[in-house]
């Protein structure tokens, strides 16, 4: 939603995201739009207009879907202490090498994913 309204050159206001729509036909409930929005202020690609309106404020062409996955998801980290026992230290390195594939495979920028759209489209 907010690719498009970027490419029309406006915002978009809180209940056009929260009620149900062609991208999301159920609609988003208010607090998990709450938490979304906050997270994606806090990452500076979201900001919020003097009416209440919300706008991209990041060019997603640097934005990987990994890096957008990663802050919606928001897991703590496993961080293992010098005393760890032979499965921690297996269970580590499992989900280190898991969040690099993660990583890999979702390495394409947000802009090339909704580029698709467009192509899509026409």
């Amino acid at each position: 939603m907010f690719w498009r309204a970027q490419a029309d050159g406006r915002g978009i206001a809180e209940l056009e995201i929260i009620r149900a729509n062609d991208l999301l036909p159920g609609g988003i409930d208010a607090d998990s739009w709450r938490n979304i929005r906050d997270t994606l202020i806090s990452a500076q690609l979201l900001k919020r207009l003097d009416r209440g309106h919300y706008l991209l404020s990041r060019d997603l062409h640097g934005v990987t879907l990994a890096e957008l996955a990663r802050l919606i998801s928001a897991e703590p980290g496993f961080r293992q202490s010098g005393h760890a026992l032979p499965w921690q230290q297996a269970a580590s390195a499992l989900l280190h090498t898991s969040q690099e594939q993660e990583s890999s495979l979702l390495a394409t920028t947000l802009a090339d994913l909704f580029a698709t759209e467009k192509v899509s489209e026409a």
